[in-house]
């Protein structure tokens, strides 16, 4: 399911997700009324297929929703929490859960940090791709992850906090 829609309700995206048993990817980018109440419906074994999740812009979800999601959905490869609520913790529960992520962006969640950060590097090594823009990360979150394996690729750090060309070079 793909909707980018700013007035997308709860209830609409629910009514969707109902219909679809077994669904593989899910992206609703900018729907900044779906709360958590609704994306809470993705934590149940029906959904554990999930390889995609794409909730970008979607500025009213919070760990209480995703952290759920994340420890019912391992085998996802792609997340794109853009503009979220989410802290360390669902950043925890992907790098403990999501083995094979490829793709992590966080642009704009403040409140994720190093220690998020440092368990993706400890727990994802597979990933390639990492967007960071605006959180508050530092060196040493940068340096964990580009000593974690050859896989990343792509790493973007703009409007991060104490990070120098140091940690950069390193990778």
């Amino acid at each position: 399911i793909s909707l980018r829609s700013e007035f997308l309700k709860d209830f609409e995206l629910i009514k969707l997700i109902q219909q679809v048993p077994n669904l593989k990817a899910l992206e609703i980018v900018s729907a900044e009324k779906i709360t958590d109440a609704c994306l809470s419906s993705l934590a149940n074994e029906e959904y554990s297929r999930l390889t995609r999740l794409n909730i970008g812009g979607c500025t009213q979800i919070t760990d209480k929703s995703t952290v759920p999601i994340i420890k019912n959905c391992p085998s996802i490869y792609h997340l794109d929490f853009d503009m979220c609520q989410i802290t360390d913790a669902t950043i925890i529960a992907v790098g403990q859960n999501c083995k094979m992520l490829k793709y992590l962006s966080c642009t704009g969640c403040d409140k994720v940090t190093d220690v998020g950060i440092i368990a993706i590097a400890t727990g994802c090594k597979k990933l390639e791709t990492l967007l960071v823009d605006s959180c508050d990360v530092t060196e040493d979150a940068i340096v964990a992850i580009a000593e974690s394996g050859p896989s990343l690729n792509t790493i973007n750090l703009k409007n991060t906090n104490d990070v120098t060309d140091l940690s950069v070079a390193i990778h």
